[in-house]
């Protein structure tokens, strides 16, 4: 018998969260605003991600990976500071999240700003930014030591939205399905599988639709999580019948289509 069974539709009811340390990867980057400021802790002893074009950063050393909201439009002028040798790149304007994350690994040909200079006082700026642009910030350690970094708006009419720090989303980092077998006697069958996520949210359900709209909690706040505010939750969908028909499930943007 012929199926189709797509992966699980993950809704996450969203509320505040709480910041993990700062992005090591692309996909992983972390919301920053720049009307309140922001200081953190460089990473150390990690390396950047091959396919990206980097502009004018010959190396990319110990990356930290941030996003901006733009509030209200203008220029973005910034101080971005350390004890030591730092740099930077921004890329952009995204229309949203999704759409900057979609581009790690091939980041490129919408360079904003960039430096490489030896100094350990950077000045980044978002020229005629509009309110609702996405915008990727990468800051690298070049100086390779634990030291902490300072970011904040030193001129310019433009915003950046702070209620993205406040209320981080969470990301789903891994999800796969698998499709069992039908069973003869009630012409049915199952998905089962696994879902990653990082930085959860302090309250709500992590929910898993089937593909005829049934909604299945698969856990409920408070998430467990490890020190870097990872999780993992596996779940089952049983009982759901063969019609041959497509049966499309989601996980946010991602689609996959199994035919068992």
């Amino acid at each position: 018998m012929r199926n189709y069974a797509k992966l699980i539709a993950l809704i996450i009811i969203v509320a505040p969260s709480i910041l993990r340390a700062q992005g090591v990867t692309c996909a992983d980057m972390d919301p920053i605003c720049t009307d309140v400021g922001a200081t953190f802790t460089a990473n150390t002893g990690t390396t950047s991600e091959a396919g990206n074009d980097y502009g004018c950063l010959a190396t990319q050393p110990n990356p930290s990976w941030y996003y901006f909201e733009v509030a209200t439009n203008g220029n973005i002028d910034m101080s971005l500071t350390a004890p030591s040798d730092i740099d930077f790149i921004i890329w952009g304007p995204y229309a949203n999240l999704a759409a900057a994350q979609a581009d790690c690994g091939s980041l490129g040909g919408n360079e904003v700003d960039c430096s490489y200079s030896s100094t350990n006082n950077e000045t980044p700026s978002i020229p005629g930014a509009i309110a609702g642009e996405v915008y990727i910030m990468l800051i690298t350690n070049y100086a390779n030591i634990t030291q902490d970094i300072s970011l904040t708006q030193t001129g310019g009419t433009g915003s950046t939205d702070c209620s993205i720090v406040n209320n981080p989303p969470c990301f789903m980092s891994f999800m796969n399905a698998t499709v069992s077998a039908c069973d003869p006697a009630t012409d049915n069958y199952q998905i089962s599988g696994q879902i990653d996520f990082e930085d959860p949210p302090v309250s709500g359900d992590l929910i898993v639709e089937d593909c005829n709209g049934n909604q299945v909690v698969v856990a409920s706040a408070p998430f467990t999580v490890n020190a870097q505010g990872e999780g993992s939750e596996a779940y089952v969908l049983g009982g759901l019948p063969s019609t041959g028909l497509p049966c499309n499930v989601f996980a946010y943007s991602q689609l996959i289509q199994l035919v068992p």
